[in-house]
């Protein structure tokens, strides 16, 4: 193909993906709008750290002093808070930007970036690994899935960790895909600050992007090394920060978070299991079972001991009980992978949206990834070490900690990527088959005007 040709095919291929993700972001921000406005009534976050931003903006120092989830801690709230390091300081920093900013009426919508983000992310990875169709397919699950729609404008931390993690996957796998010799600075800087800042909202965010990290370093066929140290070096700074300011308040380098430990236990305690069934969440019968190890907390007095000894008891639970922590790690796996809440009625309205939108998504990546597969695009992309980096902290934190669908939002996004390259070949397979029903006529068509 000549030259000129060339450049005119790209151009064409280039203005149909800007014009495909205009569309899509138009969609997202639509939907996630609507949503906000008339369909979602409680915006803030499931874990506190909303709570978190109001407190910082209204006392000036970041810890919890009163939240609905230490009612059943009496004794503990007396002498152990203000808890200071509860959570990683990522999302509540973007709260109270928002909420330092933004007229109080916009605040419902400031998940709305966040999400289109994640949707654009998606769509650009799935392009670069089975072309603009597909990519706009993904784009399209990504938007339009029953749970993005609903859960979207919350202001949910795992939403944005996911975020931050397809945007720095999307950067990779472009660099991958352009073959370009250039390895331009801003790159490396860009991926060190998106890896930096996932660090501090979520620690299964530190895992994925230190596993995407290294398989670049490892990975023979890219030259993406120097990108990989720089979101290595990213994660460092921002654990190491963490750690840093939690020694300045309580003489130890504590990188962790103090509510690892009580999420473990009562992740795995004898009662986690008939609290998921019943309640839909492994703590919400806390307050009845554990008053006596609550008490015991509260004579420790100090957070990191609090956290050191419910965490040495979800070790002894998990050693004490193997084959329980994996028969119920299996159980809490498939809740996090359907959105099935258990403790509803399996032919409720919201287990069946969940449930047939969860096995239609699924069929879709299946028939996508044994499509993908066989395309140099997918190995080319690294894809699949990419998918086990993401896949890797949902298992494992199903397996021994909660369940929840927004637990495997990372790994959604690799869903929608392949699940949009199996509907793209669902059409183009129908589209193929048209034209084959067609064939005969147009050529006994052109016979006739052949005779003519």
């Amino acid at each position: 193909m000549p030259a000129t040709a060339t450049r005119d095919v790209r151009r064409e291929e280039h203005g149909s993906t800007v014009r495909a993700a205009i569309v899509l972001a138009l969609l997202t921000l639509v939907l996630q709008a609507v949503s906000a406005t008339w369909v979602v009534h409680s915006f803030e976050s499931p874990n506190g750290t909303t709570l978190l931003a109001r407190t910082w903006l209204r006392r000036g120092e970041y810890g919890l002093f009163s939240w609905q989830r230490l009612v059943g801690w009496s004794h503990v709230a007396s002498r152990v808070e203000p808890l200071r390091m509860f959570h990683l300081p990522g999302a509540a920093v973007y709260q109270l930007a928002v909420f330092e900013t933004l007229p109080e009426p916009f605040h419902r919508y400031q998940q709305l970036p966040i999400t289109l983000l994640f949707v654009l992310a998606v769509f650009r990875v799935a392009t670069l690994a089975g072309g603009t169709r597909a990519g706009a397919a993904a784009g399209f699950l990504a938007a339009c899935y029953p749970f993005m729609v609903v859960h979207g404008p919350v202001w949910d931390d795992a939403m944005l960790g996911a975020a931050l993690e397809w945007a720095a996957l999307a950067m990779i796998v472009s660099a991958i895909m352009e073959r370009s010799e250039s390895r331009p600075w801003w790159r490396a800087a860009t991926l060190a600050l998106l890896c930096g800042y996932a660090a501090l909202v979520r620690a299964e965010s530190q895992v994925t992007m230190a596993a995407t990290a290294v398989t670049l370093i490892l990975a023979k066929r890219v030259r993406l090394r120097r990108e990989g140290m720089a979101m290595l070096l990213g994660v460092a700074i921002a654990v190491f920060a963490w750690g840093e300011r939690n020694r300045s308040l309580t003489g130890s380098f504590f990188t962790g978070t103090s509510h690892d430990g009580i999420t473990l236990y009562e992740s795995n305690y004898d009662h986690a299991m008939e609290a998921l069934l019943t309640r839909g969440q492994v703590e919400v019968l806390n307050e009845t079972y554990m008053q006596a190890e609550f008490t015991h907390a509260a004579t420790l007095g100090n957070e990191l001991e609090m956290d050191r000894y419910f965490r040495q008891l979800g070790v002894e639970q998990i050693r004490s009980h193997p084959v329980r922590t994996l028969r119920w790690g299996v159980v809490k796996l498939a809740v996090t992978l359907t959105g099935v809440g258990p403790q509803f009625s399996l032919v409720s309205l919201k287990n069946l949206v969940a449930l047939g939108s969860s096995l239609a998504l699924y069929a879709l990546a299946m028939a996508g990834y044994f499509g993908m597969r066989r395309g140099p695009a997918w190995r080319e992309a690294l894809m699949p070490g990419l998918f086990l980096a993401v896949a890797l902290p949902t298992v494992v934190g199903a397996l021994i900690g909660p369940a929840g669908f927004r637990y495997q939002m990372p790994l959604l996004g690799m869903w929608f990527v392949m699940g949009g390259a199996g509907l793209w070949q669902m059409t183009s397979l129908r589209d193929r088959d048209r034209l084959r029903r067609h064939r005969p006529v147009e050529r006994e068509q052109a016979r006739a005007k052949q005779v003519s």
